[in-house]
């Protein structure tokens, strides 16, 4: 059988998103399936290179990476005004048999023209989504030509319950079907605890993620740290990731005097080594989906602070197997700091639960697997 999978995610490709139709087209070529990819063509480099030669990757406009303005202009226009009649042409040319669509949120969901081109296919196709926002409102050209698009596919995959009851009143569509679905991601052996041991110490707390401060809150976290709120001045910082407000970032933390705190460390592979020497795993976020660094972390345990976004409180309960910010404000985010801090003695019986929580979680879900036996099933 010949699958295409299509991503409209148009940022970087390392997140987490990602990673969940790149495992998906490995385990499809594996089992002797014949898997094509496609990708926005600043992601063709980095996708080729996690990927095996015989899945092919096919690059589209818009592009979003280019050496002037001007040219990231003119890439993106273009794009936009050919997105549809791209997608066409990969589907005439290579005839899948199944068509499995990457959503990075539902708001890239709300293009008429793309729908449309979506409720033509003539092959059968599910797709998954990552991020919602509980402000965003869909145009009336797309809510109608959304619903058909979710009554049309096989199977609709979510990474939290909240993104889709957001998207239920988006679309006007209380009925919609889907399956809650995990990022797949090797489960580490029990990590010690004994990090929380020596109070002494200072604390090493680690920010995981994209450097987009509109989205994950890194100014706020900056401006919290520099506060008179803050509860415990012994704490170090450190920022991983990369992304389009890393100077922006670097500049906050200088003008805010935190330069002797917070440390940008840039993109990192290597976390089973972030966790080794850090406590807690601070993300004050305006909007997630299910953040993968969250489950990284509860599953080495370890104490996530995040904000009330997304999933976040699916699987974090505040005090017991973490600690959650009523919303992504300076008083909220400072408050469950203070409360954090609060109860440093308990960390270690916190991170241990997290642990346990999390694990059982992710058994609940369905997996890359669950994805398999769907379109197998279909095809028989």
């Amino acid at each position: 059988m010949k699958v295409l999978i299509l991503t409209t995610n148009n940022s970087s490709p390392k997140g987490g998103s990602e990673k969940l139709w790149r495992e998906l087209a490995k385990a499809l070529q594996s089992e002797g399936h014949e898997v094509v990819v496609s990708v926005y063509s600043h992601q063709i480099a980095y996708q080729r290179a996690q990927l095996s030669p015989e899945i092919q990757v096919h690059g589209r406009f818009p592009k979003r990476h280019g050496a002037r303005l001007p040219i990231r202009i003119w890439h993106h226009v273009f794009g936009c005004l050919l997105e549809s009649r791209q997608i066409k042409q990969i589907i005439k040319r290579k005839q899948p048999d199944y068509i499995f669509i990457s959503f990075g949120g539902f708001a890239e969901l709300d293009n008429p023209k793309l729908l449309r081109t979506f409720n033509g296919l003539n092959v059968e196709f599910s797709a998954v989504f990552h991020n919602n926002t509980e402000d965003y409102a869909f145009q009336a050209e797309s809510i109608s030509l959304a619903q058909k698009f979710c009554l049309n596919a096989q199977s609709i995959y979510l990474v939290s319950h909240r993104i889709g009851e957001i998207f239920q009143r988006q679309i006007a569509l209380p009925g919609l079907q889907y399956e809650l679905i995990v990022n797949p991601m090797e489960e580490p052996a029990e990590s010690s605890v004994t990090i929380y041991s020596d109070l002494s110490t200072p604390v090493h707390m680690a920010f995981v993620g994209t450097l987009d401060i509109s989205v994950k809150g890194l100014a706020l976290l900056i401006q919290s740290m520099a506060s008179d709120a803050w509860p415990n001045d012994d704490v170090i910082l450190s920022i991983y990731g990369e992304g389009k407000d890393r100077e922006v970032v670097a500049q906050l933390i200088k003008e805010f005097g935190l330069d002797h705190k917070v440390h940008l460390k840039g993109w990192v592979a290597d976390i089973e080594g972030i966790w080794l020497s850090h406590h807690i795993l601070v993300l004050p976020s305006f909007n997630e989906g299910m953040p993968m660094v969250v489950h990284e972390a509860m599953l080495r345990q370890r104490i996530v602070l995040a904000t009330d976004v997304g999933g976040n409180s699916e699987i974090i309960e505040d005090g017991k197997t973490g600690f959650l910010a009523p919303s992504a404000t300076l008083k909220h985010l400072n408050n469950a700091l203070a409360s954090c801090f609060e109860q440093r003695t308990q960390w270690p019986r916190i991170a241990s639960a997290a642990r346990s929580s999390i694990l059982r979680t992710r058994r609940e879900h369905a997996t890359i697997q669950t994805i398999i036996d769907n379109l197998n099933h279909e095809q028989n």
